[in-house]
């Protein structure tokens, strides 16, 4: 699948007289161009996601919390021309228990088109495993429950959500 964005590009055409006049037009481009998934302790975990989790934007959006990994995460990235755009760590918390936290994914490219890419990437490895937990930002409630997660627990910035047999409310 595809995902593509609009970017307004500028140049010269040629006319019939052959005068160059100027002109913009808006031209597809993909911004979705490789997703793939890391062990937590894989060496390229760290150059392919720490210029972003290090970013200030991207700690702002975790509200400064520092973004974690371990032998029992899981990462799922997409990249864009060789830079990761977005990512989301999946935590094994005991056999047939999972947690994604502490996922981004970028405004500038297409929040909501990145984050369904991640989850149906993450889903066809874990929806049959078990239980998945999420805490998820509220913006992004839409999002998570679409692709049947349910709230579990709320609080003023984040949701818990889950998906499997456990989705009671906290």
């Amino acid at each position: 699948m595809q995902i593509y964005s609009y970017r307004l590009h500028f140049g010269l055409v040629e006319d019939r007289d052959g005068a160059l006049n100027h002109t913009s037009a808006y031209k597809p481009m993909n911004i979705m161009n490789k997703t793939e998934k890391i062990s937590g302790k894989a060496t390229e975990l760290y150059s392919k996601v720490a210029p972003l989790a290090m970013s200030i934007s991207c700690l702002r959006e975790n509200n400064n919390y520092p973004y974690k990994t371990s032998g029992r995460h899981v990462w799922y990235l997409i990249s864009h021309n060789g830079r990761t755009t977005a990512f989301m760590p999946v935590e094994e918390l005991d056999t047939g228990k999972y947690k994604i936290d502490n996922y981004y994914a970028s405004e500038t490219e297409g929040r909501e088109k990145q984050l369904n890419r991640l989850l149906e990437d993450v889903l066809s490895d874990y929806k049959r495993t078990g239980v998945i937990y999420a805490i998820v930002q509220t913006r992004d409630l839409r999002v998570f429950a679409s692709h049947g997660f349910t709230v579990s627990k709320e609080w003023k910035r984040y949701l818990k959500m889950v998906m499997g047999e456990e989705n009671k409310r906290e």
